[in-house]
């Protein structure tokens, strides 16, 4: 109950519950105040940055490693664009590529991933490159927060980085249904 300015009966009953459960908390890295995995999995926790909301999402590694490539990143919204299909299709088809199915389509799924990241930029800008930097900075001052107290200045900033992330989120939204209906 690290961090919380009130306990109350409901609080307590709740972790009594856990400990009869014989849980035990495994070390995380990245943020505190969250709940825990067994130790005995080897597992590594990382709490990750929590944006707009109170929750922080949370990532669990095997021995604090990655496995496997990044994940390919799609956002839905690119499909109501005029442009979409055809970009796609054009990098799709760039790729010449003489080996088994299984890399062919690596290689053509590796461009494509490429091809979209400018794509993106090129046509909806870099919203998504500030909403990002505004959610580092929100997820800095959260860390701060485990810490020590902030000062009034540093309650301002979250209340005024909180808003800049829902600002640009709405942004990003607004700017993907204005270019549908343009479409």
């Amino acid at each position: 109950m690290k961090g919380c300015l009130k306990v109350d009966s409901d609080m307590k009953a709740f972790n009594e519950f856990i400990k009869g459960l014989e849980l035990s908390d495994l070390l995380m890295q990245g943020r505190q105040f969250t709940w825990k995995w067994l130790e005995n999995f080897h597992f590594c926790l990382w709490g990750l940055p929590r944006g707009v909301s109170d929750h922080s999402p949370l990532l669990l590694m095997k021995d604090g490693r990655g496995w496997g490539p990044r994940a390919f990143r799609f956002l839905n919204a690119w499909t109501l664009h005029h442009q979409f299909q055809s970009v796609v299709k054009k990098s799709w088809e760039e790729v010449e590529v003489s080996s088994w199915a299984g890399f062919v389509i690596q290689e053509k799924i590796r461009k494509l991933r490429l091809t979209l990241k400018i794509w993106n930029a090129e046509v909806f800008g870099n919203v998504n490159l500030s909403l990002k930097s505004a959610e580092g900075k929100l997820h800095s001052l959260d860390l701060l927060a485990e810490s020590r107290d902030r000062d009034d200045s540093e309650v301002q900033r979250r209340r005024d980085l909180r808003k800049e992330v829902w600002d640009l989120n709405k942004k990003i939204e607004w700017i993907w249904l204005q270019k549908s209906r343009l479409d």
